[in-house]
């Protein structure tokens, strides 16, 4: 799998290492969710559900806060960032952990990353493999503190018998490979039309028991067939949106499309508050680029 994801990092690399198009005009920016580019050291990003954080230069540290606040313990990483003034290249990867009584659930998600810019034109892509496991009988009584509030413990004890009562054992095993695309059309610097795509390319599901006995029973027909059946692998999206990354504000706003009902909306959305200043070697590095763009001939 390691291997796999090594080539394919290297072919996207090299497949977008075209010659770019030289301009003298500032660089345009780009958002965190699809790009290579890293958070610099220091800097904080803070969006709608989630935080990333510079913890070196070019290394960021990641969670979702509501997601830790039901129970759901997550953190995500990446290492890279930007090569030079129109290329960049990252790893990520990412874990969820969910403990129910004797229920556990597990993901891990690892990728690799790469963009390059030329001229107007921003070119992103990345490959991700992810891990999930499920196992065991859940004790819905055991959840945290926030769902026990807004559910009701006389809730969560109903319906724990019902789980009892129905002997809910869950074996659940998968592995998925997945991309993702994205098109940028910059009409200003900070401002421009985004185009993306998404789908999974291979996926492996091995299931136990009533988990079995579950997707068995879900029509071919039903939309959510597909998130079951290992033989219907594509959960395709594609989207389109106007997106704006200022120097702390990004926002991004699109519609779009997908086999799974509203699996594009996450991707075609973001709103998101950057605190901190930019490291001052990146800033050194576009500086320098420039000036050897301004002093070629004819960029006078």
């Amino acid at each position: 799998m390691s291997t796999l994801l090594t080539l394919a990092l290297v072919g996207s690399i090299s497949a977008l290492a075209a010659p770019p198009v030289e301009s003298s005009r500032e660089l345009p920016r780009s958002s965190l969710d699809y790009s290579a580019l890293t958070l610099d050291q220091g800097q904080l990003r803070v969006g709608l559900d989630d935080i990333d954080f510079g913890l070196l230069q070019s290394v960021q540290l990641g969670s979702n806060p509501l997601l830790d606040a039901v129970g759901i313990y997550n953190l995500r990483g990446r290492v890279g960032g930007r090569v030079n003034a129109h290329m960049a290249a990252a790893v990520d990867a990412s874990g969820h952990s969910l403990r129910l009584g004797q229920f556990e659930a597990n993901q891990i998600r690892v990728g690799g990353r790469a963009s390059v810019w030329a001229g107007p034109l921003g070119l992103h892509g990345a490959v991700n493999a992810t891990s999930l496991t499920m196992k065991g009988s859940p004790d819905v009584t055991q959840a945290a503190p926030l769902v026990a509030a807004l559910i009701g413990k006389e809730r969560l004890a109903a319906a724990q018998g019902m789980i009892e009562q129905a002997a809910v054992d869950v074996g659940v095993r998968a592995m998925t490979i997945s991309m993702r695309a994205a098109v940028e059309l910059h009409l200003a610097r900070a401002h421009a039309l985004v185009l993306q795509a998404g789908d999974t390319i291979n996926r492996q599901i091995g299931l136990e028991g009533q988990a079995k006995a579950v997707a068995e029973a879900i029509p071919g027909d039903n939309p959510l067939s597909g998130l079951v059946d290992a033989e219907s692998s594509h959960t395709g999206w594609a989207s389109a949106a106007w997106q704006v990354v200022g120097k702390h504000l990004n926002l991004r706003v699109g519609v779009g499309f997908s086999n799974v009902p509203l699996a594009w909306l996450v991707p075609s959305m973001e709103l998101s508050w950057k605190i901190g200043r930019p490291a001052s070697k990146h800033q050194a590095a576009d500086q320098e680029d420039e000036q050897k763009v301004r002093a070629q001939p004819g960029n006078s």
